[in-house]
C-alpha cells in the first residue's frame, strides 16, 4: 500500500509518503533515489527507512528519526537501502515565503549551516516535547486539510524549535575547551578585518546570544565590546612602533570609520590616540 498526503501550492509544500510494502533489497542497487527541490528551504523528517543521504557530493547515512535540512542552493537527496517501512515527512518553503516575515530571521541559520555532516542530524529531544509533536499536528492537519495560514504557521513554529534544539545539543560542545580556543582564536586572529556577530555566528553555527555568552566567559566582555578592545590595543602597538596617520591606523586595525575608533579608544584608555601620538613625538 502506498500512500500520499499533501498540501500543494507554488511556494509552500507538505508533503507526507507511507509505504508499508517494503520491497525485498537483495540487490545491489537502491530501491529509490529521491532528490529535493533546490530552490527552496527543506526539512525532511524520516520516521523511518534507513537511507543514503546525498549532499551534493557528500554521501551520510541516516536512519530512524532523523532530520535532514538544506537551503535554497543545496542539492539533497537520499537513497533508500533497507526494507523498512518507509515514511517521511518534507516540507518546501520556497525563500520569498520567508522574507515576508518581520525581524530579522535569524533562526533561518538552521538552513544555512556549512557543514555538510550537519546537515543530517538528530537532535537530542526531538520527542513530544519538542518538534516530533508540531510534526504530528501537521500529518493530522493534512488529513483534515487546514489552510495555508495554519500549515505556515506549524512549519514555523518547527523551524524554531529546531532552532531552540540545536543550541541545546551544540551547549555541550559550545563548553569544551577545545571549541573555546577555536573561536576565541579565531576572533583574536581576524579582529582586524570586517567581521561581525553574523560572520561569526555563521561559521560556528551559533545564535548571537551563545556568542556573547562564549566571549563573555572567556573575557568579560561582550563580543563587540572585546572586538574593539584588541583593535584599540593593536592601534596602541601601531603608534608606539609607527609614524603613520592616526587614519590609516583606525583603519589596519578594523574600524570602519576615525571617529569610531577616536570614540573607543577613549574608552578603553585615560589618553585619547591624538595625545599618545604627541607624547610619542615630544
Amino acid at each position: 500500500m502506498l500512500e500520499k498526503k499533501y498540501y500543494n501550492e507554488d511556494d509552500f509544500q507538505i508533503f507526507y509518503y507511507f509505504n508499508d510494502e517494503p520491497k525485498d533489497i537483495k540487490t545491489k542497487d537502491y530501491l529509490d533515489k529521491t532528490f529535493f527541490d533546490r530552490h527552496s528551504y527543506k526539512i525532511v523528517y524520516l520516521v523511518s527507512g534507513d537511507r543514503i543521504v546525498e549532499i551534493e557530493n557528500e554521501r551520510i547515512k541516516a536512519s530512524d528519526g532523523a532530520v535532514l535540512i538544506g537551503a535554497p542552493k543545496n542539492r539533497i537527496g537520499f537513497q533508500r537501502i533497507s526494507n523498512k517501512t518507509n515514511c517521511y515527512l518534507q516540507i518546501d518553503i520556497h525563500p520569498k515565503v520567508l522574507r515576508t516575515l518581520p525581524g530579522d530571521n535569524d533562526f533561518l541559520r538552521v538552513f544555512d549551516r556549512t557543514s555538510i555532516e550537519q546537515k543530517v542530524f538528530y537532535p537530542k529531544d526531538f520527542n513530544s516535547q519538542t518538534c516530533l509533536h508540531l510534526l504530528n499536528s501537521m500529518i493530522e492537519g493534512l488529513d483534515k486539510h487546514l489552510g495555508r495560514i495554519h500549515m505556515l504557521s506549524k512549519t514555523l513554529s518547527i523551524i524554531s524549535e529546531m532552532d531552540v534544539e540545536f543550541d541545546a545539543t551544540s551547549q555541550d560542545f559550545h563548553g569544551s575547551d577545545n571549541y573555546n580556543v577555536n573561536l576565541m582564536g579565531y576572533i583574536e586572529k581576524h579582529y582586524t578585518e570586517k567581521i561581525t556577530m553574523e560572520d561569526i555566528c555563521k561559521r560556528f553555527f551559533i545564535s548571537k546570544t551563545t556568542l556573547n555568552a562564549i566571549v563573555k566567559q572567556n573575557t568579560g566582555m561582550t563580543f563587540l565590546k572585546y572586538i574593539n578592545f584588541l583593535r584599540v590595543e593593536e592601534a596602541k602597538r601601531i603608534i608606539g612602533k609607527s609614524p603613520l596617520p592616526l587614519k590609516r591606523i583606525s583603519e589596519l586595525c578594523g574600524f570602519s570609520d576615525y571617529s569610531t575608533f577616536y570614540r573607543e579608544y577613549k574608552k578603553f584608555n585615560s589618553d585619547s590616540p591624538t595625545n599618545q601620538l604627541s607624547n610619542k613625538r615630544d
